[in-house]
């Protein structure tokens, strides 16, 4: 996974570039794109576009996941272009304060792309270190917000830093 902090310079575009040359990669090897959307749906998950069409079967094929975390800023119109053009879907997980809140077009953008907008709390804090109505809080701010913006609740979350417990997961099951 190719991590950048906002404050190094050159960072996102050295992960948008990395993106990229996995996608060429990709590209030469026969890679199928599934959308994560048909992918859930080919295992018996909710996908209200109905466009699956064909099954996938992780244990016999590879499968590669691309996923970005903490978006969208503003270098992600970019790598949207590029994902287009080389017609690989993604996974953003996003953040609500600061991301969602300031580029609703480019959240819109990724839905309408068939992009899959996912969850990555509202201001990154820390879950396993909150109460329950503070993961509430949280997870239900980002949910509300995407849902204004694409007109549908993200179904995958992303913690941040990974750090999760059995009252987060109860807490993410029920949004």
């Amino acid at each position: 996974m190719f991590r950048s902090s906002p404050g190094r310079r050159g960072g996102r575009a050295v992960a948008v570039l990395a993106a990229a040359a996995l996608m060429l990669t990709l590209g030469g090897c026969g890679v199928d794109p599934l959308t994560p959307q048909e992918a859930r749906a080919e295992s018996g998950g909710d996908d209200k576009a109905g466009t699956a069409s064909r099954r996938v079967d992780c244990a016999r094929v590879k499968c590669i996941a691309l996923t970005f975390d903490a978006g969208p800023g503003k270098d992600t119109p970019h790598l949207l272009d590029v994902l287009k053009e080389k017609r690989v879907p993604a996974t953003f997980f996003l953040l609500g304060r600061k991301h969602v809140d300031r580029y609703p077009k480019v959240v819109k953008r990724i839905a309408d792309e068939g992009h899959e907008v996912a969850n990555h709390t509202w201001s990154h804090r820390i879950l396993t270190d909150l109460d329950e109505n503070e993961v509430r809080e949280e997870l239900s701010r980002t949910q509300d917000a995407v849902e204004r913006i694409t007109g549908r609740k993200p179904v995958l979350m992303r913690p941040p830093q990974g750090r999760t417990d059995s009252m987060v997961g109860d807490v993410s099951r029920e949004l």
